[in-house]
């Protein structure tokens, strides 16, 4: 197709995607928000116009309850008082409304239903509202809760929003939330950017060890496995890591291994599915551990069953048991370090309580909580600690897991049994 031809498509695409309109001067630069009710239910929503290349109004529509983002409507009317939007895209909703110089109100139509629309004009700016629902959600999940006082912090965080120009501006406002619920598991990504939590002081990981999975068959024909730090989340990238856990452990059988050193000293974090299934010959069927909420309620339930993890009812490995050889577990040494965290401690934690387990090495770091994201803005994501790990016998671990036997330092990654915490385990294994 001829450039000039596609360029002239576009042109027109924009004119008929924004407002035809006689006067909309009030309506620009502001934010109007309310709520679609439906009988005792309702959300909130927010409107925002502005100016398109010829000079109409363009709508846009907020949904932060339902991680939706300046959603542009697709076709606009404006005619006098009446205005009509249609949102094709994501919503495939109509609105049809009365404008005044302070309020718009309606009608919703989505889904072959029609909801009442009231807008009114709002005095906080669209960043002040990502924040409004991060602290919302905060107040009502944080598994800290209770050790906060909200109306001050909430006070605090929306001073900042207010002065915030863009959504790299709201970066202080989120590390102040973290900072007061002392939550150092948490973060926020921010147009796909990881920004570091600052009360996250982690010690140096041993770079050039740290990176791969690590197996040997040691004396005594003891199977030693180190897993490491995995943060892809791609389903196809998360069972490949699952499959090469399980292919060095049928190995380590094939080779008559019956005991077992799991090293988790360089693992922190990122996701523990693939690690719980990669382990699945080591682990039993049936309930391996949980979330727990604030008040020590079972969110989810960490399941194992037929070599499969799941995360309550949802299936999360499809791998399954990769070696058929039966195997006869006597004992299993578990190694931990203050770099162990997250993930990589919810691991610790699955293997805790298991007949002729014990755990070496030193405290872990202290991130043993569930973190899930929440969308809050336009490519920001929260994340904060809405639950404590709890291991198969309903133990809860809110700062970490600390060892049965205490091994400080002499780790030595280069030469596995020349290793202190390696040795202690090997000494009770032998015993």
């Amino acid at each position: 197709m001829n450039t000039k031809f596609k360029l002239l498509i576009l042109l027109i695409s924009i004119l008929f995607s924004s407002c035809t309109n006689e006067e909309h001067l009030y309506l620009q630069d502001k934010l109007w928000k309310g709520v679609v009710a439906a009988g005792k239910d309702s959300v909130t929503i927010y409107f925002a116009f502005d100016k398109n290349f010829f000079g109409n109004l363009q709508g846009k529509i907020s949904i932060p309850d339902q991680s939706l983002h300046d959603i542009e409507a697709s076709t606009c009317n404006l005619r006098g008082d009446s205005l009509f939007l249609e949102f094709s895209e994501a919503l495939n909703a109509k609105v049809h409304a009365k404008v005044g110089s302070d309020k718009i109100s309606g009608a919703w139509e989505q889904g072959g239903h029609t909801f009442a629309l009231n807008l009114k004009q709002s005095s906080e700016t669209i960043l002040q509202a990502y924040m409004d629902r991060a602290m919302t959600l905060a107040e009502h999940n944080s598994v800290y809760k209770q050790t906060v006082d909200w109306k001050k912090l909430r006070e605090e965080v929306t001073a900042i929003a207010k002065s915030a120009n863009n959504i790299d501006e709201l970066v202080p406002a989120f590390q102040l939330i973290l900072r007061t619920l002392n939550d150092k598991h948490g973060f926020v990504m921010i147009d796909n950017d990881y920004i570091k939590n600052e009360i996250n002081n982690a010690p140096k990981a041993a770079y050039g060890h740290n990176k791969e999975i690590v197996s040997a068959q040691l004396s005594g024909l003891v199977g030693y496995v180190r897993i490491p730090t995995f943060t892809n989340t791609e389903g196809v990238k998360s069972e490949e890591f699952n499959q090469k856990i399980q292919s060095q452990i049928c190995k380590l059988i094939e080779g008559k291994s019956q005991n077992w050193i799991i090293d988790l000293r360089l693992n922190e974090g990122g996701t523990m599915f693939p690690m719980l299934g990669g382990l699945n010959k080591l682990l039993d069927d049936g309930e391996i551990g949980a979330y727990v909420d604030a008040d020590r309620k079972e969110s989810t339930t960490w399941i194992m069953k037929d070599g499969n993890y799941y995360n309550g009812e949802q299936q999360t490995t499809t791998s399954g048991k990769k070696c058929k050889s039966q195997i006869e577990v006597r004992k299993i040494a578990v190694l931990t370090g203050p770099l162990t965290a997250s993930s990589g401690e919810a691991v610790a934690i699955a293997l805790h309580g298991m007949q002729n387990t014990k755990h070496f090495g030193e405290p872990t770091r202290g991130r043993s909580t569930g973190v899930p994201g929440y969308g809050v803005g336009k490519n920001i994501t929260f994340f904060f600690s809405t639950s404590f790990y709890a291991d198969r016998k309903g133990q809860i671990y809110k700062n970490g897991i600390s060892p049965d036997v205490l091994v400080t330092g002499g780790d030595n990654f280069a030469e596995i049994e020349q290793d202190s915490k390696v040795h202690a385990a090997l000494k009770w294994i032998q015993e």
